[in-house]
């Protein structure tokens, strides 16, 4: 049962060392890789927040011009923007809902201003980053 050097050069297979060398670079790689990964998914979820506040910030632009268009409206600034409601705007989409103070409807007073507006989505497959307030711009009647 004595095997011969020529028998064992054909035997393949890896040493001690090279598995060692393997499970050092994974280990270096994985050292580096994980953490970047979770600065990656908070990154997504801000840019996540940041294009919901976008859409909102479209639709209500949108909803400002069509009511300053509108003949009941007469091209007034402030009635257009009164008349600019949640109903009118509509539902944000992927489970996306919004909270703001005195944001709907919108005072003519307010025209040109900034409000606070805090988005929430329960269906969340990740954990959103902790800021999820972003400036919604009202529309100026200039």
């Amino acid at each position: 049962m004595t095997q011969s050097k020529k028998d064992r050069k054909k035997e393949q297979g890896f040493t001690l060392i090279e598995i060692v060398a393997v499970l050092v670079i994974l280990g270096i790689l994985a050292a580096v890789a994980i953490p970047r990964y979770f600065d990656m998914q908070a990154a997504a979820a801000a840019r996540t927040i940041d294009a919901t506040a976008a859409e909102l910030q479209a639709r209500v632009t949108q909803e400002f011009a069509r009511q300053l268009l509108l003949p009941a409206n007469n091209g007034n600034c402030g009635d257009a923007l009164e008349a600019v409601t949640a109903a009118n705007i509509g539902a944000l989409g992927n489970g996306w809902t919004y909270t703001v103070a005195n944001l709907i409807p919108i005072a003519a007073a307010e025209a040109g201003t900034a409000k606070d507006v805090t988005f929430a989505n329960a269906g969340l497959t990740f954990e959103a980053a902790a800021d999820m307030t972003r400036n919604i711009q009202i529309p100026n009647c200039n």
